[in-house]
């Protein structure tokens, strides 16, 4: 069982490899979506999902190895425009595809939470 994955640019599948071998670094690649999401009265917040290089799942006994590649989390976003890194919720998945749909889900329930906070209502 490997730990260190590479994403293939063109495919997006993933496939065991080296340290030395993976896109650790490669911001570019790595990226799969970066949303600003805005809530007026609470200021902005963030959604980014990465592809991790590294699997996250860390091998449970007695669980079938399933690796976990992607990451999506949101974050607060200061007046400054940093993203603060205490981040506000994370998700994990194993595949480009479920990533990129992990990122909608997730960008689209935070825009209805801050309605509803804002008393604009949900969708």
């Amino acid at each position: 069982m490997s730990l260190w994955y590479r994403m293939d640019p063109e495919t997006k599948l993933c496939s065991p490899c080296e340290m030395m071998e993976s896109q650790l670094g490669d911001v570019d690649l790595v990226r799969v979506g970066r949303d600003e999401v805005y809530s007026l009265e609470h200021g902005f917040v963030g959604v980014s999902t990465v592809f991790l290089c590294l699997d996250h799942s860390f091998g449970w006994p007695g669980v079938p190895h399933v690796p976990l590649l992607f990451e999506t989390m949101v974050f607060v976003i200061e007046e400054d425009g940093e993203w603060n890194m205490l981040e506000l919720d994370m998700y994990r998945c194993s595949t480009y595809e479920q990533a990129v749909v992990q990122h909608r889900k997730v960008c689209h329930a935070l825009v209805a939470q801050l309605r509803m906070v804002n008393g604009e209502g949900g969708e």
